[in-house]
């Protein structure tokens, strides 16, 4: 049951994505990113019952919160891992390349964006082999790198006026968020691995980060690439939030394989 439930979760994200690739594309004003047809009703209901499905899901979830340290040599984590970590020193370079010199923030993003991928890269290594690897080296480095996320969130809020009725900007908010909430559910699995926590939060804001980060913001970026409204920057940073959703998603495959092995009669 806890696998058919991931599964059911992981298609209705997908379908949200298409959804919202089809809205971005054909119902949306590109110049001022104000939805011309349907209601906004609609449109944010859809991610909520996706949301709320997630949440119901989650409750069976009884996998210790540290099963990713006690399982390691996850290779399909670590190449995702790896991918995302190439994807955030180069969406790094490209910022501290074409930041400005007054772009105070964009230098201190580009920054942490590296720093992030130096982090990532390590954890990849870990769930290549040993564990145990993860604490010994990257412990102090997770918590400047997980604050990019939280950079980036408020650099967004901040330069992309938004509202419920600008969907594309709203994703563009929401999806480092969700990212953020996922990065801090992740980091505590790898350092807090005591057998008291379960990984529930780990399965809700991985596949929350999924839905955000790689379906509606994937969808939002294939519709814009379509249309030739994306720039190079915003390019490196939206494919490695999809890869950091990408994680988010095996991540909560992996919690919920590992509760159907720790059920309590399971056969």
């Amino acid at each position: 049951m806890k696998k058919t439930g991931f599964v059911i979760s992981f298609f209705l994200c997908l379908i949200t994505g298409g959804l919202r690739y089809l809205d971005y594309a054909h119902l949306t004003n590109i110049q001022t990113g104000f939805f011309v047809q349907g209601t906004l009703t609609s449109r944010l209901g859809i991610v909520t019952v996706v949301l709320l499905f997630v949440l119901v899901t989650s409750i069976g979830i009884t996998a210790p919160r540290g099963m990713l340290v006690q399982r390691g040599g996850v290779v399909s984590l670590g190449l995702v891992i790896a991918s995302a970590a190439a994807l955030f020193c180069g969406a790094g370079g490209v910022l501290y390349n074409l930041t400005q010199m007054y772009a105070v923030w964009d230098f201190v993003l580009s920054l942490l964006f590296v720093i992030n991928g130096l982090w990532l890269l390590i954890i990849a290594f870990a769930f290549f082999g040993n564990p145990d690897y993860i604490k010994k080296m990257s412990a102090m480095l997770a918590v400047v790198a997980v604050s990019c996320y939280y950079l980036l969130t408020v650099i967004r809020f901040i330069t992309k006026p938004s509202s419920l009725y600008r969907l594309t900007k709203l994703i563009g908010i929401l999806s480092p968020l969700a990212a953020l909430l996922f990065l801090t559910a992740f980091v505590k699995a790898l350092y807090l691995s005591g057998n008291s926590g379960k990984s529930r939060g780990l399965y809700f804001f991985g596949l929350a980060a999924f839905l955000f980060c790689f379906c509606l913001s994937g969808a939002d970026l294939a519709a814009g690439w379509g249309l030739n409204m994306i720039a190079l920057p915003e390019l490196f940073k939206t494919v490695a939030l999809m890869a950091v959703g990408l994680l988010g998603m095996l991540c909560a495959f992996v919690s919920a394989e590992s509760s159907q092995v720790h059920a309590p009669h399971a056969i």
